[in-house]
């Protein structure tokens, strides 16, 4: 299998992605990215440095735990434990887990799926930790042909996951237009609130007291968020960071609708330079050791922007480079190399400096557990 992730490569997904990157896309090498795009994130940490007081709760995405890594035979039940394990030593207070639709439409014929995860939500419980899904919507299994199959898929697969776990949070819905590069149909503004509104609906019959988010990327704020405030069910918004882009407005806007903002996801640009040209696309060179002061200055600029804002969690999506680096020679987040790499790491036990990092961040500006 060339890819785990298969659906989050498509060249259409990008612009969403990928959010501000420096001006110009030649660069000598990955050094010379680093001097050129470093400054633009630590403006970022400096900007909320001095205004940054309030504690954040850490959400710890288990990318193993996505729909497309779990089912592989190397993800056992003991890896994913390790990667729990390591999520609640640097002090998070949440896993947030991404199922797709395929395993909740037939969990008979996906029992060994779904057994991960019930076995996966049980060990995340039982360590003291809060539990959240995001789910991810994708054409596989061809149930999303169209908008109303996906609203029945989702139907179905959120009414499956409320059910059977009854998470603190569920983000229902997120970056619709990378749903719509993903599954090929348009999904207009009034469709989208729809579909958020009916799927927050399904989650409170099914898991009362789950609190249901969506999140937007901030290119897709001013189509949809409008519709998002006013759905009375949906209690968060979330935004997907992966640029430098200020979202202090969003922020406000969000807030003064009655929802939590909060940070759904976030990493460092994609990207990273080959012969001389900055090349980009979902996962590019995250595993990437030479581009790790870029990840450095990431956590600590996004831990201040949701400090400042008085945001109601932080989840740093791209959790592979807390284990590892490439040592495969494919780096992309998305390769089963990489991955795999991961998988060993975890199960060694490794850790790198922005591991350690973050767990200093989560030690100086987290919540406690006695806070949560």
């Amino acid at each position: 299998m060339a890819s785990w992730l298969k659906r989050l490569t498509s060249v259409a997904l990008l612009a969403g992605l990928l959010g501000a990157i420096p001006a110009s896309a030649q660069y000598a090498d990955n050094a010379a990215y680093v001097a050129a795009f470093q400054p633009d994130i630590e403006a970022v940490a400096t900007a909320n440095a001095n205004t940054a007081e309030h504690a954040v709760l850490f959400t710890c995405q288990c990318v193993l735990c996505h729909g497309d890594y779990i089912t592989h035979a190397s993800v056992t039940d003991a890896v994913l434990e390790d990667y729990i394990d390591a999520c609640k030593e640097a002090g998070f207070r949440r896993v947030e887990m991404n199922p797709i639709l395929v395993p909740w439409q037939d969990t008979t014929a996906h029992a060994a799926t779904v057994t991960k995860y019930t076995n996966a939500v049980a060990y995340t419980r039982t360590q003291g930790l809060q539990v959240s899904f995001s789910l991810t919507v994708t054409s596989e299994g061809g149930y999303a042909d169209d908008l109303t199959e996906t609203q029945t898929s989702t139907t179905t697969a959120i009414t499956e996951l409320a059910s059977r776990y009854t998470p603190h949070a569920f983000s229902v819905g997120h970056e619709p237009t990378t749903m719509v590069a993903r599954l090929g149909f348009s999904i207009g503004a009034a469709a989208f609130t729809t579909y958020i509104t009916t799927n927050c609906a399904t989650l409170a019959t099914h898991a009362p007291s789950a609190r249901c988010a969506a999140a937007l990327l901030p290119t897709e704020v001013a189509t949809y968020l409008g519709g998002l405030t006013g759905i009375a069910g949906l209690h968060k918004i979330g935004l997907d960071l992966y640029g430098t882009t200020d979202p202090a407005s969003t922020i406000t806007t969000i807030r003064n609708a009655g929802k939590q903002p909060y940070i759904a996801e976030t990493w460092r640009t994609a990207a990273e330079v080959v012969g001389g040209t900055l090349t980009t696309g979902a996962g590019v060179g995250i595993g990437e050791d030479e581009l790790m002061p870029l990840d450095l200055a990431w956590v600590r600029a996004m831990t201040l922007l949701a400090s400042d804002h008085a945001l109601e969690s932080l989840t740093f999506f791209w959790t592979f480079p807390f284990f590892t680096y490439a040592v495969s020679g494919n780096n992309n987040a998305t390769s089963t190399t990489y991955a795999l790499d991961v998988v060993a790491a975890v199960t060694a036990g490794a850790r790198t400096p922005v591991y350690r990092a973050v767990k200093a961040l989560i030690g100086q500006w987290g919540w406690t557990r006695g806070r949560m």
